[in-house]
């Protein structure tokens, strides 16, 4: 991954993803949200949020 150089936020992004890559829609949503971070930084709260919202199972993991 590319994201590699980037800072651990965009890890944790990259966990989230594979964590999701059975759940296409949380998969969409998350990429969605990265291409658009550099323009409107949001908090990684609202990412985690859809996460919950898609995969409650994983809640524990995305906090």
């Amino acid at each position: 991954f590319s994201f590699a150089r980037r800072p651990a936020g965009s890890v944790a992004i990259v966990a989230l993803l594979a964590l999701l890559d059975c759940n296409l829609k949380g998969v969409l949503e998350i990429k969605y949200a990265i291409k658009h971070m550099k323009i409107v930084r949001k908090s990684h709260k609202q990412i985690a949020n859809t996460v919950k919202t898609n995969n409650q199972h994983n809640e524990t993991l995305v906090m």
